[in-house]
């Protein structure tokens, strides 16, 4: 009888030759093959003018094969000093056309975190979650998870395209400098990849594949996680409970979600387990969810108003409770506050087809939704499943101006350091203001550059510096030392504190008591971000704002944003409106299991509030609560702005009372 060895390379060179005969030469149609060789420039200042040209002479650069990255088991050239020194890279590459007016399309597969704009022969063919912006020609990143490789297809017309050698050029941007991960691997064909997911993993496995990647997952989370024992997780239990299930029936999609149910239990806000195979789902959830302070409601599809206007909140699907569909949901949710699995949970309803199967629902081509208004009447409509997901829905936020009352306000969409000079520049020109609002709502995160440029405006000058975060890091051989430096997080002993940063750092560590405490022997010492007019980052004419300040947040405002509203929350002119944030910091860390292509990210810091809090699990609590009504999505009001213009007057009403002066 033969080997398995040699069984598996017969039926592998069979698969090779089936595959040869039906779409023919591989090579053939590969213009720039997967770990093909590139030209690549760290981008320290301003890039080359005309770097994307194909005249440009890329000479000097360094060569590296694809994919760029931190090496987090995805990347074949390893930038190891990206971190905290730049943000963005530079990548050229050769191809060869031989009769261009036969070409009509090129294309494009990309692998990449966070985005990316793709030129051909120096003219842009396509973009990944980056956004030209007209007014200022800037550039909007917005964060984007490398998940497997994302079709983008090119119109050669754009490319034009040359006989015989032809250059394409992309940049890689990460969020900021401080950003904890990066990728950017591509390659070019001149036909479409018949079923990208194959570049990405196999649809089927063994069961000793299966063993194997949950024996690795194991080892990496006990090495890796810092969160692991913050819930007193049986983290053992739960890997050998999953395994016994485990058979040569089980799928990709079982594995993945059994993976995603042990991860949720840790606690970690950040981790996520993603496949390389996109999940098979046969219809999406035919309505939009927005989470009102009356209940959820639910909206048309392609219409900004209820799918009842007499019944406006959702109250069953398929005759199951929202709350039983919400507990479904929250299995692979991670456990984390509950206005954060609130929110993760609503943002998995849009998977319906998937969710069914938690519920044991069967799987039709449409759905009951039930309906209720203010007084519990109720109703049913039944719409048929779509095939496009919708995410839950946000109140659309205007942009930065001058309000009523001399108010400033100031919109922060995300946490990126680029932004920081312009919102510099709008803290300065409200300065005659009587108060001032800063609105971080669904604020994902980001870098903490923003936090550490406009933070002493709102610090006396003699006020010392400030400690906003007590932070240490899993120790572990996947790690490089003080890798959390990026934040700026250092350990006490650093030799770049001055005399007040140290008497600082002593005083919050007196007063400092963990709700956890992470072992010992398997972390570092504690680090600490100082925040002083010094640690600015930017140079700037500081003065002091002393007007009252509102930050409106929600459980949107998340990672670099609780952080963000944390150190503001220890500032006596400032209030926090709205809803408590997500809550969640941890410095991910990546790996990918060796045979199912599993994507797995972990938090590699346990992170703090000065107040002895971890972010996870809590989040940052608001001093004045509003949450948005049905008018507020429908945009006819902001509820929660009115609440925190009142609070400003409210503040300064007192503060003009001559008895309270």
């Amino acid at each position: 009888m033969p080997s398995l060895n040699t069984r598996k390379f017969a039926a592998s060179l069979l698969i090779l030759m089936c595959f040869a005969r039906a779409y023919g030469d591989e090579n053939a149609e590969t213009l720039v093959a997967r770990s093909a060789e590139w030209r690549y420039l760290k981008v320290l200042q301003r890039p080359p003018e005309k770097w994307a040209a194909a005249e440009f002479d890329d000479s000097t650069w360094e060569k590296g094969k694809a994919g760029f990255g931190y090496g987090d088991s995805d990347d074949r050239t390893v930038l190891r000093d990206m971190e905290g020194n730049y943000a963005s890279i530079l990548i050229r590459c050769t191809f060869t056309v031989v009769d261009p007016s036969k070409v009509k399309q090129l294309y494009l597969y990309v692998n990449y975190d966070d985005a990316f704009i793709a030129h051909v022969n120096g003219n842009e063919v396509a973009t990944g979650s980056a956004e030209h912006n007209p007014v200022t020609g800037g550039i909007r990143i917005a964060s984007h998870e490398a998940s497997g490789f994302e079709e983008f297809v090119i119109d050669t017309s754009k490319a034009r395209l040359r006989q015989g050698e032809n250059v394409i050029a992309i940049v890689g941007f990460n969020a900021g400098k401080e950003s904890s991960d990066f990728s950017l691997d591509p390659f070019l064909r001149l036909t479409r990849k018949q079923g990208v997911a194959e570049e990405n993993a196999r649809s089927l496995f063994t069961l000793d594949e299966y063993k194997a990647d949950l024996a690795e997952f194991r080892n990496r989370v006990l090495d890796q996680s810092s969160y692991l024992t913050r819930r007193n997780f049986d983290f053992e239990k739960a890997i050998a409970d999953f395994e016994s299930t485990l058979t040569e029936k089980t799928t990709p999609t079982d594995f993945i979600q059994g993976l995603r149910q042990i991860t949720a239990q840790i606690g970690d806000c950040h981790a996520h387990v993603i496949s390389p195979i996109p999940p098979r789902i046969a219809g999406f959830l035919p309505i939009r969810i927005a989470d009102t302070k009356d209940g959820i409601v639910a909206l048309r599809l392609y219409e900004n108003r209820p799918l009842s206007e007499e019944h406006p909140y959702l109250d069953s699907l398929d005759g199951h409770s929202i709350k039983a569909w919400l507990e479904a949901a929250g299995k692979v949710v991670a456990y984390g506050s509950p206005q954060l699995r609130r929110r993760r949970a609503l943002e998995e309803f849009v998977l319906f087809d998937e969710l069914r199967n938690k519920l044991k629902v069967p799987r039709t081509s449409d759905v009951a939704i039930g309906l209720t208004d203010s007084e519990g009447k109720r109703t049913t409509v039944r719409a048929r499943l779509t095939g496009q997901p919708t995410a839950l829905l946000q109140v659309r936020l205007l942009g930065s101006r001058m309000l009523e009352g001399n108010i400033g306000y100031i919109r922060l969409p995300q946490m990126d350091e680029r932004l920081a000079d312009s919102v510099v520049k709008q803290i300065q020109d409200f300065r005659e203001t009587d108060g001032l609002i800063i609105d971080v709502r669904d604020n994902g995160g980001g870098t903490y550059g923003i936090m550490r440029a406009i933070y002493p405006y709102f610090q006396k000058a003699d006020a010392g510096p400030t400690v906003v975060n007590i932070a240490a890091y899993r120790l572990s051989a996947q790690f490089a030392e003080d890798h959390i430096a990026y934040r700026p997080t250092y350990r006490a002993g650093w030799n770049g504190w001055n005399a007040e940063d140290r008497n600082a750092i002593a005083n919050a560590l007196g007063q400092f008591t963990p709700v956890w405490q992470p072992p010992a022997e398997k972390f570092s010492e504690w680090h600490f971000m100082v925040l002083s007019r010094k640690r600015s980052g930017v140079e700037s004419d500081y003065f002091y704002y002393d007007k009252p300040v509102v930050v409106i947040s929600n459980a949107g405002s998340f990672s670099a944003t609780d952080g963000f509203l944390s150190a503001f929350s220890l500032l006596p002119q400032v209030s926090i409106v709205g809803e408590p944030s997500g809550g969640g910091s941890g410095a991910t860390r990546r790996f990918q299991l060796a045979n199912t292509g599993t994507l797995v990210a972990l938090s590699s810091m346990a992170s703090f509030r000065p107040n002895g809090k971890t972010f996870d699990g809590y989040g940052v609590d608001v001093d004045f609560e509003a949450k948005p009504t049905l008018d507020d999505f429908l945009g006819k009001s902001d509820s929660v702005l009115d609440k925190a213009i009142e609070v400003i007057v409210t503040k300064r009403q007192k503060s003009n009372r001559p008895e309270e002066k």
